[in-house]
């Protein structure tokens, strides 16, 4: 049994060096594989699409949410400001570069907004020559956040934004979800399925419509909230004991068979 994450490398080759062997070692796996799991049914569909795979060698298992105590978040803790939240590396199809342009077309009006990096490591020399062009030099911050850390920086930020061009996931969505963090993501299969109807959404290639959706985080305090709600509401879908269960219940099936 193999667990399919996403199918990044076989739909968006051109983000990946030529030489990588992964995309063949990864095809050999899934083509002898008695059964896999995939992790959304984006995915499910995806492997169909690429590999010809039958429906019935496919099970969805979502991801689970592992909620750790010791990372819980407390109403005392410091505030950075006013803030919009990125977590993850910021290369290729993560999209960063569009949401920097769309940042900065919110910044040109919202002066003390910034923008804080979480995890994704160090602002790089390219990446900084790119945040100066765009205004942007004094307003970004790069932080290598703990557990407890990220989850402050979630509760505390205006939104979450996930500006990705493609995921199989997406768990940074249910960690918002959990920290109370109105989110704000690209308009893709995946992030449909697991946020449904707990975020805004935009067009990935359109920064107009990334500062629109920005700006309406900012200014509609009524419709945040009711979207945290509708996220906590989400979150109980995500349980790691119904994804141990049909984890355990996909491999039971295959040895008893």
């Amino acid at each position: 049994v193999i667990t399919v994450h996403d199918m990044i490398h076989e739909l968006m080759p051109e983000y990946f060096n030529s030489a990588d062997i992964l995309p063949t070692h990864k095809r050999q796996c899934i083509q002898n594989a008695a059964h896999i799991i995939a992790i959304s049914h984006s995915t499910k569909k995806d492997l169909i699409e690429v590999f010809n795979i039958p429906n019935d060698r496919i099970s969805v298992v979502h991801h689970g949410y592992l909620d750790n105590n010791s990372g819980i978040i407390q109403d005392n803790e410091p505030s950075c400001g006013r803030y919009i939240l990125f977590v993850g590396e910021r290369t290729a199809y993560k999209n960063f570069y569009k949401f920097a342009l769309a940042l900065s077309l919110v910044c040109s009006k919202e002066k003390d907004i910034r923008l804080i990096c979480a995890g994704g490591g160090p602002i790089k020399n390219a990446e900084q020559e790119m945040l100066n062009r765009l205004n942007l030099k004094d307003k970004v911050i790069q932080i290598t956040a703990s557990e407890k850390e990220l989850n402050s920086l979630y509760k505390n930020a205006i939104a979450f934004v996930f500006p990705s061009l493609y995921e199989g996931f997406g768990l940074p969505i249910l960690e918002a979800f959990r920290n109370h963090c109105p989110i704000i993501v690209s308009d893709t299969a995946c992030f449909r399925e697991i946020a449904e109807d707990a975020c805004l959404y935009f067009d990935p290639s359109n920064p107009f419509d990334i500062a629109e959706k920005i700006e309406v985080a900012i200014n509609d305090t009524s419709l945040m909230n009711e979207l945290i709600s509708k996220g906590l509401n989400r979150l109980a879908n995500f349980s790691m004991e119904q994804c141990i269960g049909k984890t355990l219940d996909v491999y039971k099936s295959i040895v008893g068979s």
